[in-house]
């Protein structure tokens, strides 16, 4: 009697999903992606989760790429992050509890995504249009009175400070007619402010004994 495939295939998703519950993913899409290539991948600073970055057509910078992350321990889940066309690129916080990834989306887009790992140890997007509300909040310090516009505007993260402290930037221009050179802001994730001091974030930066 030939062994059937039907049931070989169905044998083999069974064990997977047995697998991936085990390591705590979150199963709700095939891991790693059908018909996609792994193009990069990066550890977590403390080494319990990795990013991978795969897509479709690597021959094509327009085809669908995704960003997954892997669990390496049962306290996170492997996931799809993020799915984009063209360019992106992740900053992994220190203490791994945040990530954001800066989307190039066209020659004239830039956008900032944040995403904050939850007590089910699945990450979730920050909903905030962080470039829309940099703008605003830029017009306003700098007592601009009119809202610039621009043709070219880009909002991305630069730097994980610390306890969810991101340092990020806008930058814009409009055909030789007006600029932004980066105008820097820190945002905190887990109070949702945006600060330009950096006299908070230091004053808890000298201890005695050793650091926790």
């Amino acid at each position: 009697m030939k062994p059937n495939p039907t049931i070989k295939i169905i044998t083999q998703r069974t064990l997977l999903l047995i697998l991936c519950l085990w390591q705590g993913v979150a199963y709700t899409q095939e891991f790693p992606p059908n018909d996609f290539k792994e193009m990069r991948s990066e550890e977590s600073p403390q080494d319990t989760f990795k990013i991978i970055q795969y897509q479709r057509d690597p021959d094509d910078l327009m085809s669908e790429s995704q960003i997954w992350l892997q669990a390496n321990k049962p306290t996170f889940k492997t996931q799809l992050l993020f799915t984009f066309s063209n360019q992106a690129a992740w900053l992994i916080s220190p203490d791994e509890n945040f990530i954001a990834i800066n989307h190039h989306v066209t020659s004239t887009d830039g956008m900032l995504y944040i995403f904050v790992r939850g007590q089910d140890g699945l990450f979730k997007e920050v909903k905030k249009d962080f470039r829309e509300v940099t703008h605003k909040l830029m017009s306003k310090q700098l007592k601009l009175k009119n809202e610039p516009w621009f043709s070219h505007e880009y909002c991305y993260a630069d730097y994980w400070l610390r306890d969810g402290l991101l340092l990020g930037h806008l930058e814009g221009s409009e055909s030789g007619a007006q600029f932004l050179k980066p105008w820097y802001f820190i945002y905190n994730v887990r109070k949702d402010q945006f600060s330009w001091d950096l006299s908070n974030i230091n004053k808890v930066a000298f201890g005695r004994g050793e650091p926790k």
